[in-house]
């Protein structure tokens, strides 16, 4: 079963924390990294499906990985 996720981020936010280069670099990287079809090729990081924007909020939409870290 495909689960996905989706971060909303506000422009305002993003913005005023100086912060457009960041997210500008996460999407970039989980672009390219969706782009991989190797065996064995970016397995490590989520698959990125869609990005966009309206006018107050920046959107990706991603494959969710859930993790238990139970320290054994």
């Amino acid at each position: 079963m495909l689960t996905v996720r989706a971060v909303q981020l506000r422009k305002v936010d993003m913005l005023r924390k100086g912060q457009e280069g960041h997210v500008r670099a996460e999407r970039d990287l989980l672009k390219s990294a969706s782009l991989v079809s190797s065996p064995g090729g970016a397995e490590w990081i989520v698959r990125l499906y869609y990005s966009f924007q309206d006018r107050d909020h920046l959107y990706l939409v991603s494959q969710f990985r859930c993790c238990h870290l139970t320290g054994k």
